[in-house]
């Protein structure tokens, strides 16, 4: 009868070994791809909020830096009106906030680019002087609550 002799084989612990140390890899790694899609998420949300930002800020910014005192009919920056923070033209038109949405151009709204996107409670216009604005807009994404402040100053012509 022939005899093994060369018997070389894993023994338990070694495959033991082995099997734990490819699971601490496996995990190792799964964090990784984990956070690196909930980096992606979160900087495309930023992004999203950041353009639409832009957008709104330069669209309103865009009205008011030609805007005259002798065009503003009345001003509603008052915190009992809130979240409506604009100005009523002479024209009839609305400049600023109104009814969670962007008034300008003589538009009776300008929506939102995204529909994930909503005006912040913080959104407001402040008057500093007569021709001196403070804008606040905060932005939020809708399903995951991030949001977006952004502020600016601007001045309108005086012609009184």
């Amino acid at each position: 009868m022939k005899r093994l002799t060369n018997e070389s084989g894993l023994t338990l612990i070694e495959l033991l070994a082995t099997l734990v140390i490819t699971t601490m890899i496996g995990l190792v790694a799964y964090a990784v791809l984990h956070n690196g899609f909930k980096t992606y998420d979160r900087v495309k949300i930023e992004t999203a909020l950041r353009d639409e930002a832009d957008v709104i800020m330069a669209e309103l910014t865009r009205h008011m830096f030609t805007l005259k005192t002798s065009e503003i009919e009345s001003r509603h920056f008052h915190p009992n009106n809130a979240p409506n923070h604009y100005l009523q033209l002479t024209s009839g038109n609305k400049l600023g906030f109104y009814e969670g949405k962007l008034h300008a151009d003589g538009q009776q709204t300008k929506a939102l680019v995204s529909e994930h996107i909503q005006l912040g409670e913080e959104t407001s216009i402040e008057e500093i002087t007569d021709t001196q604005f403070h804008i606040t807009l905060a932005l939020e994404w809708v399903e995951s609550g991030q949001t977006l402040t952004i502020e600016s100053e601007i001045g309108i012509i005086n012609d009184k």
